[in-house]
């Protein structure tokens, strides 16, 4: 090492990024790194390492992988050996720096991810047709990584697929702990495991300096074992031979079989379906059901709503704009004005969507951005949230919320590294499925971090008018920059079966939105637009809804309080229950359904909501009288 020069990338103390040689413990600034390494000079400014933020080794323009020993991965995927070294691209967003998690695809994509050892070479100038002399010159130095693959996905898709394109799957190795992340909910076959939590687990290495650019090959590199596994004869520590439960080896997919994106076979079931069957089941019994499962009100729809969606149906039907018609942006800016005191451009900050869950559902595809792969998520939540970001192929990441901390996330305990990777952070107050409320401090916190670092806030307020005491602040009434919020008239108007709500907020998203959902053909039909309109409009059906929602929520609450159970939720819709002691989520839920009382799991909503049940104000006051009645001890 004694001839090597290692060099590091790193942030100044004003946030600028700078180069320098390393030395022991310190790193020494310089002119450049280009220049450096064909003699450049040195500007002084040391530092001690330990003070210092390192950046990824490389600011790629392009990361080209060469493949030449490929006779395990022929046995393993059922294909000839190739008779030349096969190139293949990888992304440059890849790359990550000392310190920084690799994050694993979530085992709802990947249940076999392998790590590798790979040489890597650091070319400093562009090359075309050069000679041999040309390109040992253009090499600035040699490294090692750790490649992350997703073997399963090979297997199922090809060699050079997105099975080598995950985020963070390279970095030199030896420049700390490597931190696993997995994502937070449980698929089939999955133990539930932390999120956001870094697995540092035998066989991690400590951390050592770091081994950036090397100008010249390190031969003892390897006999040193400077990567952990070099040297190791037989399989890859992590890897796993592909057998099946009987102990045969697995064949490779047929050619010609039909195939489908890998998430279908591994998500749960989804949340609303496996509760419409557990009320089928309940109905076959021919006793009363008191369903406080999925939250979908009995109470009508109010007559002039319905009246209108009737008096606006058309002779001839034709294809709605996404853009929605003028008076209903109108309706909505109106709304906003009484309800939160805002003054909404209808042309350019307002776009109405086909209900919360597909607004929320296509965010992803549009929003999440390669460079940026991280999309946050509360833990626990409404499924659609990580769903959205798994098929968009982006990086789900879980901030827990907790009772001890009020159900509101820890902001500070993300880090800064993380923010600058972030493109979405999905935020829902009042909150399902806890019910919880959010300080108008914590959205201000929230919008001053997403204006720092560049990332979007989505703030989903379905609930924002069912209400027990003081109505919630939007959102929107703390910034519109890099900030939305979605609304619906599902359980506002009860208009669940209509599929009707709006976008609003930052007019450079509403634009950029616009454009991208013509693709999705998610536009809503002009007579459900209309009967939106007289539903923005009118707020004495949303008084009334709310003083019913509270009525049975009085009910409920003081029979399991009665019951000693601790419960939570400050708004009208949902309650948040503490199971007794000793029992778990699924056995009070499944003691609870034998009585025909359906509620859903805290399980359901992620690892967080262990320990809880949720209810949500469905059935009809006299129907929770009569639950209370039919209610274990």
């Amino acid at each position: 090492m004694e001839d090597m020069t290692q060099i590091a990338r790193y942030l100044g103390q004003s946030g600028e990024i700078l180069e320098g040689v390393v030395n022991g413990d310190e790193i020494e600034e310089i002119s450049g790194l280009d220049a450096m390494l064909r003699g450049g000079r040195r500007v002084g400014g040391k530092r001690k390492l330990a003070e210092v933020q390192l950046l990824p080794w490389g600011l790629a323009r392009k990361i080209v992988g060469i493949g030449k020993n490929y006779v395990d991965h022929a046995k393993e995927l059922a294909s000839d050996v190739p008779k030349e070294p096969l190139l293949l691209m990888k992304p440059t967003s890849g790359l990550i720096g000392h310190g920084q998690a690799i994050v694993l695809p979530p085992q709802s994509v990947s249940r076999e991810v392998h790590h590798e050892s790979e040489l890597a070479v650091v070319i400093g100038k562009r090359l075309r047709r050069a000679s041999e002399s040309e390109c040992a010159k253009a090499v600035a130095g040699v490294t090692c990584l750790n490649d992350v693959t997703a073997r399963d996905i090979q297997r199922a898709e090809g060699q050079w697929t997105r099975a080598k394109g995950f985020d963070t799957f390279c970095r030199p190795v030896g420049d700390g702990g490597v931190g696993l992340v997995r994502s937070a909910r449980a698929v089939p076959g999955q133990r539930r495991s932390e999120a956001e939590r870094p697995d540092q687990g035998p066989g991690v290495p400590g951390a050592k300096p770091p081994r950036v650019h090397l100008r010249r090959h390190d031969p003892g590199a390897w006999r040193r074992r400077d990567h952990r596994n070099a040297g190791r004869s037989g399989p890859h520590p992590r890897r796993r031979r592909h057998r099946d439960r009987g102990g045969r080896r697995r064949r490779a997919s047929q050619p010609g079989a039909r195939r489908v994106n890998p998430l279908l076979g591994r998500l749960a079931g989804y949340l609303q379906e496996k509760a419409n069957a557990q009320r089928e089941e309940a109905l076959r019994s021919g006793k009363p059901v008191y369903d406080f499962g999925i939250g979908d009100p009995r109470e009508p729809t109010p007559e002039f709503i319905r009246k209108a969606l009737r008096d606006a149906l058309p002779d001839v039907s034709q294809y709605p704009s996404i853009a929605g018609i003028p008076p209903l942006r109108k309706a909505v800016s109106a709304y906003l004005k009484r309800r939160f005191a805002l003054s909404l451009d209808p042309d350019s900050e307002i776009l109405p969507c086909a209900g919360a869950k597909e607004a929320l559902f296509h965010l992803p595809l549009c929003a999440a951005s390669p460079d940026r792969p991280l999309c946050w998520y509360p833990d626990p939540a409404y499924p659609v949230y990580e769903r959205a970001i798994l098929f968009a192929g982006a990086t789900p990441r879980t901030y827990p919320l907790r009772a001890e901390r009020s159900f509101l996330p820890d902001l500070d305990a993300i880090s800064a590294d993380d923010w600058r990777r972030t493109s979405l952070w999905f935020d829902c107050y009042p909150h399902n499925p806890t019910g919880a409320g959010a300080p108008r401090a914590y959205h201000e916190k929230l919008a001053r971090l997403a204006k720092e670092h560049g990332f979007l806030v989505v703030c989903d307020e379905p609930y924002i008018d069912l209400y027990v005491r003081e109505p919630p602040h939007s959102g929107l009434q703390v910034s519109r920059q890099n900030l939305i919020v979605i609304h619906s008239l599902s359980k506002r108007s009860g208009m669940t079966g209509y599929r009707s709500g709006f976008i609003a907020g930052d007019r450079e998203v509403i634009r950029w939105l616009r454009d991208a959902r013509a693709n999705f053909g998610v536009a809503s039909q002009a007579f459900v637009q209309q009967a939106a309109i007289v539903a923005w409009s009118d707020d004495a059906h949303v008084e009334e809804r709310r003083r019913i929602f509270a009525e049975k929520r009085a009910v409920l609450l003081a029979h399991l309080r009665k019951l000693g159970l601790e419960v939570g939720g400050e708004g009208a819709f949902y309650l948040w229950v503490r199971v007794p002691a000793g029992e778990t989520s699924e056995g009070y839920a499944a003691r609870l359904a034998a009585r025909n009382i359906l509620v859903v799991d805290g399980t359901q909503f992620g690892r967080e909501g262990k320990g809880f049940i949720r209810l949500a104000m469905v059935p009809t006051v006299a129907d929770c009288r009569a639950a209370i009645e039919a209610w274990p001890a």
